[in-house]
């Protein structure tokens, strides 16, 4: 019902008990930001990147908004070591917004970013879906698509999320990627052979 404030006073005493409740409280702080109407993208950004600094937690939610709304500024923040836990979000990502200076010195960044024909670094990588990538070059109409894993109660779903749609644990998902047909390639060369 978005009544975070309600719910952050639910666990006041839980506290009181010594029960860890950092993650739960740092997840109903966070939707409380990005649901607040009354405050600018920046000032969210900023409350919210005090939340990753004071805690580290909540990596997926906060750098997804990060790189939709300031890339730069989520690059400045990127720890490197949760490339893989990114790995839909960066995949996405506008080639005007990478930072080949990060992406050059980590090695999945740049199996990733080969795989996807914007840089040329990597020439094989030891995750199956990438090095196929790589290995065609674009040749091919293939993409990566993704499914989205709990590690608590290891259910699979389809789309991204920050609780888990099945346990509700907060901050579970685990990124699988997979070979899929690009479609837009498809349509793309389609509406060329049209013109």
């Amino acid at each position: 019902m978005r009544d975070y404030k309600s719910a952050l006073e639910v666990l006041e005493p839980l506290d009181e008990l010594n029960e860890d409740i950092s993650l739960e409280g740092n997840y109903l702080r966070a939707m409380s930001i990005l649901n607040d109407t009354q405050t600018s993208q920046d000032e969210k950004i900023k409350k919210l990147l005090e939340i990753y600094r004071d805690s580290h937690q909540l990596v997926y939610m906060l750098f997804e908004y990060f790189f939709k709304h300031n890339p730069s500024l989520a690059w400045k923040y990127f720890d490197s070591s949760k490339s893989a836990l990114l790995s839909d979000i960066l995949w996405k990502i506008e080639p005007k917004d990478l930072n080949l200076d990060i992406i050059s010195q980590n090695g999945y960044l740049r199996e990733l970013y080969s795989a996807r024909g914007d840089i040329h670094l990597a020439k094989s990588s030891s995750i199956f879906e990438l090095d196929v990538l790589i290995k065609l070059k674009g040749r091919a109409k293939a993409t990566l698509s993704f499914e989205y894993m709990c590690d608590d109660c290891k259910t699979v779903h389809p789309f991204a999320f920050h609780r888990c749609p099945s346990c509700h644990a907060i901050d579970s998902v685990h990124i699988e990627c997979q070979l899929s047909r690009d479609f837009y390639k498809e349509i793309g060369e389609k509406n060329n052979s049209f013109e």
